[in-house]
């Protein structure tokens, strides 16, 4: 076809960023860690989903927009003009709609916090290896990202383990709008192999699975046509998260990343007490 043609050759990676270098390979004391975790959710690998029951889309869209321009054309929409062109910032944190993001109210994401608790139950659980009453930890609010059309890349190429985070996330990168090789994330398959490969989805009803805290991954300048928007959060198995994690080669021992009411991270069993409790109208 000839719509969205792939880049060919496919663009060199860029060099990893310089800001948070991961060690590699890992510190023995995480290797060991990462050895619990079962071998088929490493590499990177796209999954369906049911998207009339889990309506991240519309969720996310009534926080975001205020209008009815569709998502994969915000670089059009009166919000999103100026944020295109390859001088505009890399960082996709400092648009309106991420600070809209930032700033939703728990009134107006109860929809997306019910939303994402039971994809985390349902879909991700036994994804996972895991059964239905078992633990999953993971990241309480989930990093909103908006790659313009005409931006050039967001952030650099890394391994999450550089910025201390517990060896044993899996990543969870789901998009919203269609994503082509020039408006997705891009991942090697194996720690060090360098084999990279984008992230390409229709947009609703896929995400991907991927270890991103031992996998580079990068994004390249957004030359497709279409803004992307999507949602990244990270989820540990219950048996594999270590509570009060201090990464070994911090400076430090303040544990980052943490679990609890207000922290970074929720757990299935206290989003279903939530869950429970909105049902019962208390909350």
């Amino acid at each position: 076809g000839t719509g969205n043609p792939a880049p060919f050759p496919p663009p060199a990676p860029p060099q990893p960023g310089t800001g948070n270098p991961a060690p590699f390979p890992p510190h023995p004391k995480d290797a060991e860690l990462i050895s619990r975790l079962p071998p088929n959710i490493l590499a990177p690998r796209k999954f369906q989903y049911d998207a009339a029951r889990y309506d991240f889309h519309t969720s996310i869209k009534n926080i975001i927009c205020d209008d009815d321009s569709p998502l994969a054309s915000l670089h059009t929409s009166p919000s999103g003009m100026g944020h295109t062109g390859q001088n505009i910032s890399g960082h996709s944190g400092r648009t309106c709609f991420s600070k809209r993001w930032r700033s939703r109210t728990d009134s107006s994401s109860k929809l997306f916090r019910r939303t994402l608790g039971l994809f985390v139950k349902e879909v991700l659980t036994p994804l996972l290896g895991l059964s239905s009453g078992d633990l999953v930890v993971y990241q309480r609010s989930p990093t909103l990202r908006v790659h313009f059309h005409g931006q050039k890349a967001l952030g650099s190429r890394h391994r999450d383990y550089g910025y201390k985070r517990q060896p044993t996330e899996i990543n969870c990168w789901l998009p919203l709008t269609p994503t082509l090789p020039s408006n997705a994330l891009w991942s090697e398959s194996a720690p060090g192999k360098g084999d990279f490969s984008p992230f390409v989805s229709s947009g609703v009803g896929e995400f991907y699975l991927f270890h991103g805290s031992q996998l580079e991954h990068y994004t390249v300048p957004n030359n497709s046509g279409l803004t992307r928007v999507s949602i990244d959060f990270r989820v540990i198995r219950g048996d594999c998260y270590i509570e009060n994690y201090v990464a070994p080669y911090a400076l430090d021992d303040i544990p980052r990343f943490v679990r609890g009411r207000g922290r970074a991270y929720t757990d299935t069993e206290e989003e279903e007490l939530w869950r429970s409790n909105q049902v019962k109208g208390d909350g």
